[in-house]
């Protein structure tokens, strides 16, 4: 039927830019990037030390890494060696201390709690699709703690991004 068809056709070729106008809204995007399209000013402090952007990216990922990967369940010693030897180079990265004592406060907080790791997550924000990764997600009856992995200075946790992207994990 040459009707049918071309009633399929005009569907498909639907221009919703030229009906609309161009919006240039995306129709998802993460939480890293909502929060920094909610705050706009310029923080580009390096967050884990005086280094350039670069290395400083590489030092936060290197930190993540080895909370996304140590045992809990084992001594520090032991679980720090393992996580020596299975990344060299990103351990190198990190100070062992402040990993013992981020590990130490992590047991502390977690006992009698079930553990999830790098748990994905979306919601749908006016619209908007949002999507993340919670760092570690504690679980206990219909109660929940979320952890979300930080190696900036402690007085830049109160900067409107970081308020802006907890809410997400709400």
């Amino acid at each position: 039927d040459a009707a049918l068809s071309d009633e399929i056709k005009r569907r498909l070729q639907f221009d919703y830019a030229e009906r609309y106008g161009d919006t240039h809204l995306p129709q998802k995007t993460t939480v890293t990037k909502a929060a920094e399209a909610y705050d706009d000013r310029d923080w580009s402090v390096p967050s884990a030390g005086n280094f350039d952007g670069e290395r400083a990216a590489a030092i936060d990922t290197a930190y993540h890494l080895m909370m996304e990967h140590i045992d809990f369940d084992i001594p520090f010693d032991a679980a720090w060696e393992r996580l020596c030897r299975a990344y060299p180079k990103e351990s190198a990265l990190c100070k062992r201390e402040e990993i013992a004592a981020a590990a130490a406060c992590v047991r502390a907080l977690s006992d009698g709690w079930k553990l999830y790791r790098e748990k994905e997550f979306i919601v749908s924000e006016n619209g908007l699709l949002i999507q993340g990764i919670v760092d570690l997600l504690l679980v206990r009856g219909n109660e929940a703690i979320v952890l979300d992995y930080k190696t900036t200075r402690a007085e830049n946790l109160l900067r409107g991004e970081y308020i802006f992207q907890t809410g997400f994990y709400a």
